[in-house]
């Protein structure tokens, strides 16, 4: 794991140290489980700063008994994001929490009728509104917020940093806009060899890419904390 890598290096040679990096993500989490998370969180540890994670993409994730479910066009559902019930599971309207609960969890032809044609909520809020929700966390418990995006590893670093859909077009506005220290991974790892960093085609990556990553981000936290000076030659987006 880079932050826990990121920590050993920031505190090497320090009694006693004075670095901590914590790291909240969870498999499967989607925007709404992570900043039920953040707002439990960050007003409690008032971390100096806030790295938000952004893989670029519109899926997001239920998890159920163990079990990873899409819950956004087009994916399932009647092209529309399937309702979550309080149980954590999918169904349809008026018909009783436990009940369909129990026929989600037991039923495989319930599970696949649900998640077909079950109760749907409204879209999904834009990247613009989930951003606005973070910084007013952030700034209420006066942190610094910088975001970083994550992209597929299916093909060269150098390949990815030149294309400029790689980067969502929302995003890129909204750094310009709000002067968000925005850091694009392929643009900061463009010289490495991606085959020998990734643990799969996605945005996962190996052991060696792990502290790869760490010695970078370590250049990216120095220059994104307040009055930090960046150790290399990472430069924040904006």
């Amino acid at each position: 794991m880079f932050t826990a890598l990121l920590e050993e290096q920031r505190n090497a040679g320090r009694v006693p140290s004075g670095v901590c990096v914590m790291n909240f993500a969870q498999p499967g989490f989607g925007f709404t489980q992570s900043f039920a998370v953040a707002q439990d969180e960050i007003p409690r540890r008032k971390p100096a700063l806030v790295l938000w994670e952004s893989h670029g993409d519109v899926r997001e994730y239920v998890m159920f008994d163990e079990a990873a479910y899409l819950v956004n066009p087009p994916y399932v559902g009647a092209l529309a994001r399937l309702a979550v019930r309080p149980d954590g599971s999918m169904g349809f309207n008026g018909l009783p929490a436990g009940l369909n609960h129990w026929l989600f969890d037991h039923s495989r032809a319930y599970e696949m009728l649900a998640l077909r044609w079950g109760q749907v909520e409204p879209a999904r809020p834009s990247f613009d509104e989930r951003y606005r929700r973070l910084k007013a966390l952030v700034d209420t418990a006066g942190v610094k917020l910088a975001i970083y995006v994550a992209t597929a590893l299916d093909r060269p670093l150098s390949e990815l940093a030149r294309d400029t859909g790689s980067l969502p077009g929302d995003v890129e506005e909204l750094a310009q806009r709000n002067d968000v220290p925005t850091y694009l991974l392929p643009r900061e790892r463009i010289d490495e060899d991606y085959l020998a960093l990734r643990l799969d085609q996605w945005c996962h990556f190996n052991a060696v890419g792990h502290q790869a990553l760490a010695k970078r981000f370590e250049d990216i936290v120095l220059g994104a904390l307040p009055g930090g000076a960046h150790t290399g030659d990472a430069t924040p987006r904006s």
